[in-house]
């Protein structure tokens, strides 16, 4: 535990002067211990959402957990950026809900990591958005299903007009914060698989291709007897042909942030329930998972293994629970999921890039 706790940082940084992050990964998996330091975090600051997504249960709760304080979220920003972690992603619930969001952005901001939100966009407006901006926010990404109203509806529970003023927000900030990332991610199910080129041509025209755009698989829900989300097996075809065409669009230059590997995993995955051959998970050594409640997780679809109102991150990172429930992903031994966060491995040569720039200075006004 000690020669964890304080020695592998610097053996750490020894290795990253000759090794990439993707070897660094593997190493870790090998030995069975984070040599490689987390590169995101995703921290939820509240369970609290204003959407009715389909797909989610979280805004049918009859109550929300208290969000958790500032000073909460400091002590683990604190440990984030002691362990290496470069990009802070808060999320919800619906973050915005939040109104101090704009000092939380700041602390993450101030403390050198990239901070970043994603969004329903019914509150993104103009005004919010430059606010957090200034507040030191590196990147914005917005949910968005569909162009189609009918669909989106379906999908958000929301009015389509509510995503249309959020996007516009969005190249908004874009046009006056040229450094910062816009993007919008879908998440492909039953009701958008033929509507997945429309989405991204769509997108593109309308930015002129400044916002990026993230493919999602849906992710079964467990504990839903009938999941209408999901395509049959007859839609296979349908789906593989829209990837097909993403693909294309990718090669053409389309702002499509996914991998091309990605892309081909999506439609068995979505339809099949089926994990790519030989995966190996590596999201317990690359990724930090903070619900709202201040539950640690080795990854956001299991089990909390720490509470961190009473303990330490940096000392749970390197003990010997975690080390287990690495080896237990590791060898399978879970659902199995093609999130982005967990799975996309162009996030091992961003990696490449953010460890080499120096730690961000937040000189916006």
């Amino acid at each position: 535990m000690r020669f964890c706790r304080y020695s592998l940082p610097l053996v750490t940084r020894g290795l990253r002067r000759h090794l990439g992050y993707k070897s660094l990964v593997k190493i870790s998996n090998l030995v069975n211990l984070p040599v490689v330091p987390p590169l995101t975090a995703s921290i939820g600051i509240t369970q609290r959402c204003n959407s009715k997504c389909y797909y989610c249960d979280v805004w049918k709760l009859p109550n929300y957990i208290i969000d958790p304080t500032i000073e909460e979220l400091g002590v683990i920003f604190y440990s984030l950026k002691n362990l290496g972690v470069k990009v802070v992603t808060l999320s919800g619930g619906e973050p915005l809900l939040r109104k101090d969001l704009e000092e939380i952005v700041s602390v993450v901001s101030n403390s050198g990591m990239r901070a970043q939100i994603v969004t329903n966009g019914i509150l993104l407006s103009k005004e919010r958005i430059i606010k957090l901006v200034r507040s030191g926010l590196d990147c914005v990404t917005l949910s968005l299903d569909a162009t189609d109203p009918e669909i989106y509806q379906k999908l958000r529970g929301v009015s389509f007009k509510t995503v249309e003023q959020a996007f516009g927000s969005l190249i908004y900030a874009k046009e006056r914060n040229p450094e910062m990332d816009v993007a919008i991610s879908c998440v492909i199910n039953r009701y958008n698989i033929t509507k997945l080129v429309r989405l991204v041509e769509e997108v593109t025209n309308l930015s002129g291709g400044k916002v990026l755009i993230n493919f999602q698989s849906y992710e079964k829900v467990l504990g839903r007897i009938s999941d209408d989300l999901i395509p049959t097996s007859e839609t296979l075809p349908l789906l593989v042909e829209e990837i097909e065409k993403l693909i294309e669009m990718k090669k053409q230059g389309f702002p499509i942030t996914n991998s091309i590997v990605f892309l081909k995993w999506i439609p068995e995955f979505l339809i099949h329930d089926k994990m790519p051959h030989d995966f190996r998970c590596s999201a317990a050594y690359t990724g930090v998972h903070v619900w709202a409640d201040l539950q640690l997780r080795p990854c956001s679809q299991l089990p909390p293994i720490a509470d961190l109102r009473k303990d330490n991150l940096e000392d749970v990172w390197f003990s010997r629970e975690f080390k287990r429930q690495r080896v237990r992903m590791k060898q399978g031994k879970c659902r199995g999921c093609l999130l982005f966060c967990h799975t996309e491995q162009t996030l091992y040569e961003w990696a490449d890039i953010l460890y080499k720039i120096p730690p961000k200075q937040n000189t916006r006004g």
